[in-house]
């Protein structure tokens, strides 16, 4: 892999992903849609671009060699996951694409979604969680064209740098929705992009208990 584009680099998870790929020596693209709003990005050794998900061919027209691309952002529209899946399937020169989930989507011990207890997931949220699986929904459909796949936090995220061993599931919620920090999120969504596990679907990734 030449390089990773990251969408939504100036959020928590894609400035980890960031950091996590320089680290490895990676070049690094970070696309925002403001960059004047994120003067801090650039100084770490990001090259700091202007593009929003929804509208990605920008960011990657050009780019020589094979590039990985991370899907962090969000947005409160509605129709914004499945316009940015939509989107990233027809863009030309993506070699792999790895994408942020939703803990909300995954499967709960009844096996319906975590967002359908309103026990365990706030019923205002909803509205977010079922546009968030849209994305989801989207890439299932799509077939083989695009190599791809989904990394959902199985419990909390916090911030920090990684703590432990991770580990990736599958559509089920980890029972005890165990937490992740930023920083593990990160080294898993860097990894599944240079040498992918998982392949055209989604899985749960959460650090066990004692894990080092």
């Amino acid at each position: 892999m030449d390089g990773i584009v990251v969408f939504g680099a100036g959020g928590r998870a894609g400035r980890a992903v960031c950091a996590e790929a320089l680290r490895r020596g990676l070049a690094v693209v970070g696309a925002v849609r403001d960059p004047a709003r994120h003067p801090g990005l650039g100084e770490s050794g990001v090259t700091v671009v202007h593009g929003d998900v929804t509208a990605p061919q920008g960011v990657l027209a050009g780019r020589a060699g094979r590039w990985g691309v991370v899907h962090a952002a969000a947005s409160f529209e509605p129709d914004f996951f499945a316009r940015a899946v939509d989107a990233l399937l027809a863009a030309e020169g993506v070699a792999r694409l790895v994408a942020v989930g939703l803990f909300a989507d995954l499967l709960g011990p009844d096996g319906r979604p975590v967002m359908e207890d309103p026990a365990a997931f706030p019923p205002e949220h909803v509205p977010f969680a079922r546009a968030h699986t849209a994305g989801l929904t989207r890439l299932r459909a799509a077939g083989g064209g695009v190599d791809w796949a989904v990394l959902t936090p199985g419990g909390e995220l916090t911030e920090g740098p990684a703590e432990g061993r991770y580990f990736i599931g599958g559509d089920q919620a980890p029972a005890g929705a165990p937490g992740l920090t930023y920083g593990d999120l990160a080294v898993a969504l860097v990894d599944e992009v240079v040498a992918p596990t998982v392949r055209g679907g989604r899985g749960a990734v959460w650090v066990p208990e004692g894990a080092t």
